[in-house]
């Protein structure tokens, strides 16, 4: 992750607004500067995230106020190139999200459906032969867009906590997509050590 070095931003790069803009004269949002420093054309749908990340990141910008949002910059690096699509990066994340929302809203069972879903599908990869892997990943699209886990329905609630909170949930889904990543590229067993320990290292 990148969010401890200098920053060198391509001149004339908006301060980060709320929504979609046509034209970076009229303003940026966290994802379309992403594709400017991805070397993609302007959009807020770059290719250069992962689309749960990216989703993330769209709805945090929009949610936290105008002054809360200029902290995401920093971040907004660690986000190009953070593309790769497996089922451990998506029970990652929304566990990440599930976690934060637990701690805002302890009842909530959808985040309890969310956190115990993440785990149980990391286990199976785990735990599973090729075939259940190759379940996990065909049906890894239909887990992040399912209502309970979608980010615009798991993050907006996490809104009456305060921006803070919005802005951790974003910054430790994102430790977390690296952790994942980076052991995943090294052959490291993740799941021997499961979804738990991820989410405790997002936090670190």
């Amino acid at each position: 992750m990148s969010n401890d070095k200098p920053i060198a931003f391509p001149e004339g790069i908006p301060m980060l607004s709320r929504g979609h803009h046509v034209l970076p004269e009229l303003g940026g949002c966290f994802m379309e500067i992403a594709s400017v420093l991805a070397g993609e054309p302007w959009s807020d749908h770059p290719n250069c995230t992962h689309p749960m990340l990216a989703e993330l990141a769209r709805t945090v910008n929009d949610l936290v106020h105008d002054e809360s949002r200029q902290q995401l910059v920093r971040w907004i690096p660690d986000v190009v190139g953070a593309n790769r699509r497996h089922p451990l990066i998506t029970a990652a994340i929304v566990a990440v999200l599930a976690r934060h929302g637990l701690a805002a809203h302890p009842d909530d069972p959808d985040y309890r459906w969310a956190a115990n879903r993440a785990r149980h599908r990391a286990v199976g990869w785990q735990t599973g032969g090729r075939w259940r892997r190759a379940w996990l990943r065909a049906t890894d699209l239909w887990f992040r867009t399912t209502d309970r886990v979608r980010v615009p329905v798991m993050v907006p609630r996490l809104r009456t906590a305060g921006d803070d909170v919005v802005i951790a949930a974003l910054t430790d889904a994102i430790r977390a997509y690296h952790l994942t990543a980076d052991r995943l590229a090294g052959g490291e067993d993740l799941l021997g050590r499961g979804v738990d320990d991820l989410r405790a290292a997002a936090d670190r």
